[in-house]
């Protein structure tokens, strides 16, 4: 036990023997730093090691390698081994070199020199949408800078695609899709020397208009008929105007009364038969010209030529399948149902368009009732006829339905009663 004291205490005097030759001969080891810049500022950041027996750290700067190099810092070994060079400006190269000194103030060596271009501070973009739904991107000035560089991707991990440079602090990204997110970064550049910031963080925006127009999609009406359909514009901005515009000769519009800020009556009135368009437009009176645009479109239909159409499709069914029918023994033919659809989206199977020039397509749809004589077993049947008009004479006769294409939601319903009395029978 005795042995095992005796051996600890001479290394403890060997080990204070040692620190005090250490600490009195000065050679403490030469720090090994790194020099970087902070993203965020781009000022240059200074890091070393820690060195054994050191009490602080002197870190010296030179504006060239072989220049003056002055104390920047003294630094005491219980703080954190980096320092800031706050003082850098943007676009110029500085050298450092760091030693360590010992608790007598004795100095170690000098470490590597080490030198860093300060970059400039990086830019910090808030993201804001326009009123025609653009996301705009706006940015503080950044001393030093010349220009900035605008990048965007679809996708968060995706590449960064240059958008624009520009001297401005702003950008308005116009060439975008509504209804698309989008990931903007910005960086600030430092003329011709390599100083340029690092990208800025991510900011993310969702093209979308706060201007919309509301008004239906399509409307019908008989040629000659004036119909009125409302009309609602949802805006914030104050000094706009709703204007409506008839596209083509079809139809014509005009406002009943004054817009109030939410909803205005549109009169629609036909000028000829056929499908027109009307498109309705907020304008900014000052200098953002349209804001938002939508189509109504206008079937003025001519009841005339429906009828024309009916009693042709009525006589088909009574004297082509009727009589034939009736010597099979059929002894009675009622029709049902009798609807009616106007398009200029008709099409043959080669999907070729059906309507052609000022022609255009009427679709007859006839639901109607037959009686064997023999059992009186009524016998449900359907049949849809394409006919074409030009210059509201029929032309054409039969299109098998295979061939027909038609929305439903433009068949109107024709009175069944005068075309029974003419084609309908019953032996």
């Amino acid at each position: 036990m005795k042995k095992i004291c005796s051996v600890i205490l001479i290394l403890i005097m060997l080990f204070s023997f040692v620190s005090a030759a250490y600490a009195a001969d000065g050679v403490l080891d030469a720090p090994t730093i790194r020099v970087s810049n902070v993203s965020r500022t781009g000022k240059i950041l200074v890091r070393w090691n820690v060195v054994e027996g050191a009490e602080k750290y002197e870190i010296y700067r030179a504006g060239s390698r072989s220049g003056e190099y002055k104390l920047l810092k003294t630094k005491f070994a219980k703080a954190e081994n980096s320092f800031i060079n706050t003082g850098a400006v943007a676009g110029k190269t500085y050298y450092y070199k760091v030693r360590a000194l010992a608790k007598d103030g004795t100095p170690g060596e000098f470490s590597d020199i080490k030198y860093r271009t300060c970059d400039l501070a990086m830019p910090e973009p808030t993201v804001s949408i326009t009123v025609k739904g653009y996301p705009k991107l706006t940015w503080d000035a950044v001393p030093g800078a010349t220009g900035y560089r605008i990048y965007r991707t679809y996708d968060l991990a995706g590449e960064y695609r240059l958008m624009k440079t520009t001297e401005k602090t702003t950008y308005t990204n116009s060439n975008c899709v509504i209804g698309e997110t989008y990931f903007y970064r910005v960086k600030a550049i430092c003329g011709k020397s390599a100083a340029d910031s690092a990208q800025s963080n991510v900011v993310k925006a969702t093209a979308f208009s706060n201007t919309k127009i509301t008004a239906p999609e399509s409307v019908t009406a008989y040629y000659g008929e004036t119909i009125t359909i409302p009309v609602t514009v949802e805006t914030s901005l104050e000094d706009c105007t709703v204007v409506c515009n008839p596209y083509g000769s079809k139809v014509d519009c005009g406002w009943v009364g004054d817009w109030d800020g939410d909803t205005i009556m549109l009169e629609i009135y036909g000028k000829s038969p056929g499908l027109g368009e009307i498109r309705i437009s907020l304008e900014e009176e000052r200098d953002r010209g349209t804001l938002a645009t939508i189509k109504v479109y206008v079937d003025m239909r001519d009841e005339r030529l429906f009828d024309i159409a009916a009693k042709y499709v009525c006589n088909n069914i009574r004297e082509k399948n009727g009589i034939s029918e009736l010597h099979s023994g059929v002894s009675y033919l009622h029709i049902d149902r009798l609807r009616a659809c106007r398009d200029f989206e008709y099409r043959y199977s080669d999907n070729q368009p059906y309507q052609k020039g000022g022609e255009f397509c009427c679709v007859i749809i006839i639901e109607y009732t037959i009686k064997d004589v023999i059992y009186n077993k009524p016998q449900k049947k359907k049949a849809t006829y394409g006919v074409i008009y030009r210059s509201q004479s029929l032309e054409c006769t039969y299109v098998g339905g295979n061939y027909i294409r038609y929305d439903t939601k433009q068949l109107v319903d024709l009175d069944v009663k005068p075309y029974n009395e003419r084609y309908g029978y019953n032996v």
